[in-house]
């Protein structure tokens, strides 16, 4: 994670970003650089006017990200008071040193081993000095040139750590580092493998049982499917009928040909059937979305193309090169509007006369609504831009045909209340409500899977043209062969 800071200076602000691990001296050595100033430059950050500390990490400086921060230039203190705690090949030592600021790292090296009375190899030795989060390593190229001022900021006392050690010595020990980190993730590898492995055998052990039940359950399950009865065959016949005599017109003519195919093999359009109907309400009805309605999935073999799947894509691209002619409009005859309320309940007004007017409309939801919000509550179209319904005595006697949002026969509005953040119940008590696997939509949705595929696609009848290529020849078109 890092921090990014607008740091101001002479009138001028630049951006600076850091890690958050860092402290107010490196952000301070970050922003001297953006605004090129000298290394031997002593400045410090203000927040809001309060001097920042220099020796404290930006994590726990209270600092938001993109904070405005000011950098001004101080004069350092003549002498600062510095702890040094030294390993010198291992051996430990600790000493307080009075010195300048302005002194370079070198030269406190060199009065560091002055007054511990030792001598060092600078060419085969590693010297890191650092306080807090900053530090700096014999390696850095700035390690002759940079000042305490620089490490320790404007503190006018300091507690450093010095590490001097062989750099043969340093070497083989980053190695055995290395190897020990190489061995460790190799060890947890070789768990994290035998873990995986144990977790796999006993899942087959527990896996193994089942597969034998499953295996001989199998056999008697073959057995019945292959031994089907004929009264079983003639149920899914009478099933099949009965959804198509229900799906479409009774009169010869809008009859589909799947229809004509299953009435001749002997069975009366008029036969009663005991298997399921797909509801049809003749009245105001209300429904409960108490749970979740299943909906069927077409099976794979639906997306296969067949010859009637390409004669139909072919008669599509016939239409389209012919002039469409424009339709016109048709006004309803009849309306079944939908009201959905802020409880998810769904509400069905049936109208069978559609001049009837809009208030006649607003007087037949108020008697479904509770009293205390009759005459106070919002219509809206049940898609975008939901257009709000205006309601008013002026628009009582508007007949829901000149109306524009009346100009379909199902329609879906949307009831909320006028007052907002109202809670229900909006309805009634006393109104029966169906479960929502009773609307006739889910319900045909719910049984799609007894319908044949004729059926479940729907197809059209097919054209003269292609009537008279079917009697002439059963095969597929002459454009669609290999």
């Amino acid at each position: 994670m890092s921090y990014s800071f607008s740091i101001s200076y002479n009138n001028v602000t630049k951006k600076v970003t850091c890690p958050a691990s860092s402290t107010i001296n490196n952000l301070v050595s970050l922003a001297s650089e953006k605004f090129k100033l000298d290394k031997a430059t002593n400045a410090c950050l203000t927040f809001k006017g309060k001097k920042l500390d220099g020796m404290l990490s930006i994590r726990l400086a209270n600092l938001s990200n993109n904070a405005k921060l000011d950098m001004v230039k101080v004069d350092l203190a003549q002498i600062v008071n510095l702890r040094i705690n030294s390993s010198f090949y291992g051996k430990q030592n600790s000493q307080i040193m009075r010195v300048s600021p302005s002194i370079t790292v070198a030269a406190l090296m060199d009065q560091f081993l002055d007054k511990c009375g030792e001598k060092m190899n600078w060419a085969n030795s590693n010297v890191d000095l650092s306080v807090m989060q900053n530090g700096i390593s014999n390696q850095s190229s700035d390690f002759a040139s940079i000042s305490v001022g620089s490490l320790i900021g404007t503190a006018a006392s300091a507690s450093l750590r010095l590490t001097i050690e062989d750099k043969e010595a340093t070497r083989i020990k980053q190695n055995l580092h290395k190897e020990q980190e190489i061995v460790r993730r190799e060890a947890e590898y070789q768990k994290l493998e035998s873990a995986m492995h144990s977790k796999k055998l006993k899942q087959e052990q527990i896996e193994k049982p089942k597969e034998e039940e499953t295996q001989s359950s199998e056999t008697p399950e073959v057995s019945r499917k292959k031994n089907l009865t004929n009264d079983a065959v003639e149920n899914k016949e009478k099933l099949t009928k009965q959804i198509i005599s229900h799906l479409y017109a009774t009169s010869s003519e809008d009859r589909p040909p799947v229809y004509e195919k299953h009435q001749k093999q002997g069975r009366a359009p008029n036969e009663e059937i005991d298997e399921w109907q797909p509801p049809k309400e003749s009245e105001d009805t209300l429904y409960n979305p108490s749970h979740h309605v299943e909906i069927y999935e077409n099976p794979d073999d639906d997306y296969n193309v067949t010859t009637n799947h390409a004669e139909k894509y072919l008669r599509m691209l016939q239409a389209r090169q012919k002039p469409q002619k424009k339709s016109e409009p048709v006004a309803p005859k009849r309306y079944t509007i939908r009201v959905r309320f802020p409880d998810q309940k769904l509400l069905d007004i049936l109208l069978e006369d559609s001049s009837v007017a809009l208030g006649q409309l607003f007087k037949r939801l108020d008697t479904y609504v509770r009293p205390e919000f009759i005459n106070s509550y919002v219509l809206k179209s049940g898609s975008p831009p939901f257009t709000r319904i205006e309601m008013g005595f002026s628009q009582n006697n508007v007949p829901l045909l000149s109306h524009p949002q009346f100009q379909q026969e199902r329609l879906l509005l949307v009831w909320e209340p006028a007052a907002k953040m109202v809670s229900g119940p909006y309805l009634n008590e006393s109104l029966e409500a169906k479960d929502i696997e009773e609307m006739p939509s889910v319900a045909i949705e719910t049984h799609r899977k007894n319908l044949i595929e004729e059926l479940a696609h729907a197809p059209e009848a097919p054209s003269t043209k292609f009537a008279h290529r079917s009697e002439k020849r059963a095969g597929v078109p002459k454009w669609f062969r290999p």
